[in-house]
């Protein structure tokens, strides 16, 4: 019976305190409100991109609409690689696979050759190939194969991995000889 004595008052003590934590301020009325304000993004570099979307906001020359030619090492259409994404077929000899729909950024080609194949069905103009090494192809009509690319897709200080692509030469009875290119 001692125990039961002691449980009420600790029990209404603790309520009491609970109660008292969680009682409004008078003066807010009851109510706490937060207000945050946000600034809008900016465009830095004034060439109608905000740095949003903007890549590079320091540099006019670059952002989601400037031209981006393969080759200068520098990612200036803001879409993650030096060239245009949606006008080239990738190949990676380490990631990629021979398939009939090969060729994106995330689901590669693994040869030269099905690269350029892919490109010509897909009317592209340009096969993307990473470092690695790679089997004899054939150079389509109208279709550049551009390496020194990283395994990220990404030329020069921002690539990663093998950006040297070597092409292994093998018999071709028509030169009577080893050929890594057929052009």
């Amino acid at each position: 019976m001692g125990a039961r004595k002691w449980a009420v008052p600790v029990l209404a003590a603790t309520m009491l305190l609970v109660g008292a934590a969680c009682t409004a301020d008078p003066g807010m009325g009851g109510t706490t409100s937060t207000t945050t304000t946000t600034a809008p993004p900016r465009d830095v570099d004034n060439d109608g991109y905000n740095e949003l979307s903007d890549c590079n906001d320091t540099d006019p020359e670059i952002n989601p609409g400037a031209d981006d030619p393969a080759g200068d090492d520098v990612d200036a259409n803001c879409d993650g690689l030096d060239g245009v994404q949606s006008t080239a077929v990738f190949v990676n000899a380490a990631t990629g696979a021979d398939t009939s729909t090969c060729g994106t950024i995330t689901e590669p080609c693994v040869t030269i050759g099905q690269g350029s194949v892919r490109a010509l069905a897909e009317v592209k103009t340009l096969v993307i190939v990473a470092g690695g090494s790679y089997p004899k192809f054939n150079v389509a009509p109208g279709v550049e194969v551009r390496g020194g690319y990283g395994q990220n897709y990404q030329r020069g200080v921002t690539a990663t991995g093998a950006t040297a692509a070597v092409v292994n030469a093998s018999f071709d009875p028509a030169e009577g000889g080893p050929v890594a290119v057929v052009a």
